[in-house]
């Protein structure tokens, strides 16, 4: 049994299925391609890592954003409320927000 939970961002190189498999909880980054802004899934809900590098190739704006603090709290306080130690590994600041 795990001693602690491990939240961690979208920026993390995991796939889904691999986080699934892990019980790692992924808050997701958002990003910026030219006018418009999508959430980062791992799933590639909302674009996929494939549109991602199509649309750099031709978008002169592009960047990351990080996660507010609701969502990381919205991930962790359910894990800490359950009794469970957790472990937050996360995009550093200095390359992003």
């Amino acid at each position: 049994m795990k001693q602690f939970e491990i939240v961690t961002d979208s920026c993390c190189d995991l796939t889904a299925e691999m986080a699934d498999a892990l019980g790692v909880s992924v808050v997701p980054l958002s990003m910026t391609l030219g006018d418009t802004t999508y959430v980062n899934y791992l799933a590639g809900r909302e674009i996929t890592f494939t549109d991602v590098y199509d649309q750099l190739r031709t978008t002169i704006s592009a960047g990351p954003a990080a996660p507010n603090g609701e969502e990381y709290r919205r991930v962790t306080q359910p894990l800490s409320q359950a009794g469970r130690d957790v472990f937050v590994m996360s995009f550093h600041c200095a390359l992003s927000s």
